[in-house]
């Protein structure tokens, strides 16, 4: 495995997506066919150690640092989120250039 993703939705999602394949873009189905009215997207990213859990998950020996992904979308006129994303990938199989983490 090279990443786990979890999604989280409000309840109203269920209902409003039971005809749709969710295999596809989630964000596409979103924004172009719910019409969903977006107005916040949150999203922050943090670099931690790799826990036994995780190195048994990727596969890994080594330690390595892990990414964390973690994003929050919120609609028109609600405090609660209506989404939550949350994305864990090894630090190894990133291309981006994090300095001295």
């Amino acid at each position: 495995m090279i990443a786990v993703e979890e999604f989280y939705f409000n309840e109203d999602f269920k209902e409003k997506t039971k005809n749709y394949d969710l295999e596809d873009s989630i964000g596409k189905l979103m924004i172009e066919k719910l019409n969903l009215p977006i107005e916040k997207v949150s999203q922050d990213v943090t670099v931690k150690e790799e826990t036994e859990e995780y190195k048994k998950i990727f596969n890994v020996s080594f330690d390595d640092k892990i990414i964390i992904l973690d994003r929050w979308i919120y609609l028109k006129d609600s405090k609660e989120p209506y989404q939550y994303y949350k994305l864990t990938i090894p630090f190894s199989l990133t291309a981006h250039p994090f300095v001295n983490l």
